[in-house]
């Protein structure tokens, strides 16, 4: 196969993406978030997100369609997907939706408790963080990334967790224990908590009862206050507590935890191994390079050595045949010189 510059392999590879929504019009419903003030080119930057998951598109409104939407409701909004031609730095593609038509208000998904529409609002108002991104820079710099994870006093789900996660050489762990039954202790201890030393937290419990201490508002907000990223890794693959809503990152249970910050080490070696075999291909091709240049050098060296030793050789010629010019006319004069005075 043709050798690739990787910029030109990324694009070859974005236009290759085919999917079944490419250049469809399709209804999507979401909460609406107003992300500026300004439009470009007429154009408003907006997101369309997911309450449950957190994950969200860039909304593309014009000022009409804009003015049809109140922050932080739910809407259905039909549109089509642009996908960028190029990824970002990391290999990310961006996803973004272009609305043809504010549909309807989704009224039903709005029937939420004062309390927890304040919450949803803060925490999508505040942001999310990336929690790969967070990880992968942490590594880039050199740093092992360090998690608080906070579970139950008798819990044995750490062991399902340590089934999935075995890369200690990136990541310090610490399991801090409390009691994870009551929400206004867990939230007193959430509170105390120096978590100035750890890059993130992660909440983890195992699924059955008890899990509605995760609903209550005053612990979510208390988490939100310590203005760290956190995960959730609670209960079950179908249990969906307040915490877990308003997380930079929901996990279905230890295990998937596990998994996930696993991925994320081998994803980063495979990239740096990627990149080391990318270096190595470049040196190699520098050492080449190098060595032609000397050649090269070398060859221009000779060339002017031989282009000194003939220009030597013709300045000698010119002296020669200069004296040999005065010879000849020297000859000349005297032959008639005689010829005039007769002697010959």
């Amino acid at each position: 196969m043709e050798e690739l510059d990787v910029g030109e392999f990324i694009r070859l590879y974005c236009d290759s993406i085919n999917t079944k929504f490419d250049s469809k019009v399709l209804p999507l419903s979401g909460f609406y978030q107003q992300i500026g003030t300004k439009p470009y080119s007429g154009i408003y930057y907006d997101a369309l997100y997911s309450k449950d998951t957190g994950l969200k598109l860039t909304l593309l409104l014009n000022e009409q369609q804009r003015e049809q939407l109140i922050d932080g409701k739910n809407y259905t909004i039909k549109g089509y997907i642009n996908r960028s031609k190029k990824f970002d730095k990391n290999s990310n593609i961006g996803l973004q939706f272009k609305a043809l038509e504010v549909c309807e208000e989704n009224k039903e998904v709005q029937l939420v408790k004062e309390e927890e529409y304040d919450l949803l609002k803060s925490r999508f108002e505040r942001g999310f963080t990336d929690i790969k991104q967070l990880i992968l820079e942490q590594f880039e710099e050199g740093f092992k990334v360090r998690i608080a994870i906070i579970t139950g006093n008798q819990s044995i789900v750490d062991r399902d967790f340590e089934d999935q996660f075995t890369d200690t050489d990136k990541y310090f762990v610490e399991m801090i224990r409390t009691n994870l039954s009551d929400a206004s202790q867990l939230s007193a201890f959430v509170d105390e908590m120096d978590f100035e030393e750890y890059d993130l937290i992660a909440f983890m419990r195992g699924g059955g009862t008890g899990l509605e201490v995760f609903d209550n508002d005053a612990l979510c907000q208390t988490v939100l206050d310590q203005r760290k990223p956190f995960i959730t890794a609670l209960g079950h693959q179908d249990d969906l507590v307040m915490l877990s809503k308003i997380a930079d990152r929901n996990l279905a249970t230890p295990s998937a935890l596990g998994t996930y910050l696993q991925n994320i080490g081998r994803e980063y070696d495979e990239r740096m191994s990627l990149i080391e075999g990318l270096q190595q291909e470049i040196n190699r091709r520098d050492q080449e390079l190098s060595k032609k240049d000397k050649e090269l050098e070398t060859a221009t060296q000779n060339i002017t050595y031989q282009l000194d030793v003939r220009k030597g050789q013709l300045r000698s010629l010119r002296v020669w045949v200069f004296v040999l010019i005065l010879i000849i006319l020297g000859l000349g004069y005297v032959i008639y010189d005689r010829l005039l005075s007769g002697a010959i």
